[in-house]
């Protein structure tokens, strides 16, 4: 056993000294994927959280009602849950407060008309609340605008129930002033103050769709990396296991056989070293992805399931492919043809990501080779998909190892009987 260690660390150290073979298991996945994360100005996934810069507000309140909305309108804009996103500041002059925002020194002026009140509750003509902005802002006047709207929504709904007591007091003869009316929309608004909050925490979200576009183009970026991975895993699985041939045309190879080392030993020393090569190749490639992209790849014990699998799968898939050909000029031919051919069967999903609504044929198509039903089992991992979505994908790859290995390990025995 120690001696297939031994061949396997030789054909290891050879690989590795290769730079065309480093070119193919390193450079060219991170490559690509570099350059999709450049054409899209970055995987769109950032760790910064989004800060939301502090509105100056002036606020002027010309409410002359004696039940004062406007004084309620100028609390809540002062109100604690909003601290953190306005700094309010009451001036008592709307052409004041408008020049402040003229002269950049406050970003939004509400300015509360006169007959506030009286408009809310129905007993006078409308009336509207000023937004005042700099034009050249939009998040900061957008908010103000929306907190002020949300907060006319609360009045309007409170004097609607407030309007149908007074109705019902005027007809019975036991309302008669405007004071009374007054102590009633107070009582009434600090009872639903305490039911229900002054004011709801006003929740600033992201209307645009760019946080899921983002989150979309990191999805596609790291199925970029995945295939790339996949394909020059299976393509270094055949490509390491093409030593043998290499070896056989030098006469190395025959005069191994012709030592003690029995010949089962040798080629087991052979295909350990594919299997090798691609787990180093594997493992490196998902490594880089997460320090220098942020994949998430899913949780280590199930990737790691998955990443032996599809291994073992690759280098099986090598010693079968390099067992049909007779000679190293055939095996350009095949690595060329064979691999890229099942490779992109196998990534016809990959392919897909850019359609709304991808035809079904395509996952089966995928899983009429091996490659397929390696990408499906990183994408259960990377998703977060059952257990026996998992273990089903995993038992697929060991049958198709199972097969490669039993065909390809049959044919070079009977060749170098």
């Amino acid at each position: 056993m120690m001696k297939a260690f031994d061949i396997a660390i030789k054909d290891l150290k050879q690989s590795f000294r290769n730079v065309s073979a480093l070119v193919f298991m390193f450079g060219v996945p991170i490559l690509m994927t570099t350059m999709f994360v450049f054409l899209f100005g970055g995987t769109g996934d950032s760790d910064e959280a989004f800060t939301m810069p502090i509105v100056a507000v002036q606020a002027v309140n010309l409410d002359q009602s004696e039940i004062g909305l406007g004084n309620v309108l100028t609390e809540i804009l002062q109100g604690e849950s909003l601290a953190d996103l306005l700094n309010v500041k009451l001036n008592k002059d709307a052409e004041d407060a408008r020049l402040a925002v003229d002269e950049q020194t406050a970003n939004v002026a509400v300015i509360i008309p006169k007959d506030f009140t009286t408009a809310l509750l129905g007993s006078g003509d409308p009336a509207e609340v000023e937004i005042y902005s700099d034009p050249t802002l939009t998040l900061g006047p957008d908010l103000v605008t929306n907190i002020v709207n949300s907060s006319l929504d609360g009045f309007i709904e409170n004097n609607i129930n407030n309007q149908v007591v007074i109705e019902q007091l005027s007809i019975s003869g036991l309302l008669a002033d405007q004071e009374k009316i007054g102590l009633i929309v107070e009582e009434y608004r600090l009872k639903n103050a305490e039911l229900h909050g002054e004011f709801q925490t006003v929740s600033v979200e992201n209307t645009s769709g760019e946080s899921q576009e983002s989150s979309q183009i990191a999805g596609f970026i790291q199925m970029i990396m995945v295939a790339m991975m996949l394909f020059y895993a299976f393509y270094t699985g055949a490509s390491t296991v093409q030593s043998v041939l290499t070896e056989e045309e030098k006469g190395t190879l025959p005069r191994l056989f012709t030592t003690p080392t029995p010949q089962r030993t040798i080629l087991a020393g052979k295909f350990l070293a594919s299997f090798l090569t691609v787990l180093i190749q594997m493992t490196v490639l998902l490594i880089f992805g997460a320090l220098v992209f942020d994949f998430s790849w899913g949780p280590l014990v199930k990737l790691s399931l998955v990443v032996v699998s599809i291994t073992i799968t690759a280098a099986s898939f090598g010693i079968f492919l390099i067992s049909l050909l007779k000679n190293s000029k055939q095996a350009g031919v095949a690595l060329g043809a064979g691999v890229t051919v099942t490779g992109m069967i196998g990534m016809a999903k990959v392919f897909t990501l850019s359609i709304p609504d991808p035809p079904q044929a395509v996952n089966y198509i995928s899983r009429f080779v091996p490659q397929g039903w390696a990408l499906e089992a990183i994408q259960t991992v990377m998703e977060g998909g059952s257990n026996q979505q998992l273990f089903l994908t995993i038992g697929v790859l060991l049958l198709w190892s199972l097969a490669f290995f039993l065909i390809g390990n049959r044919r070079f025995t009977r060749r170098y009987a």
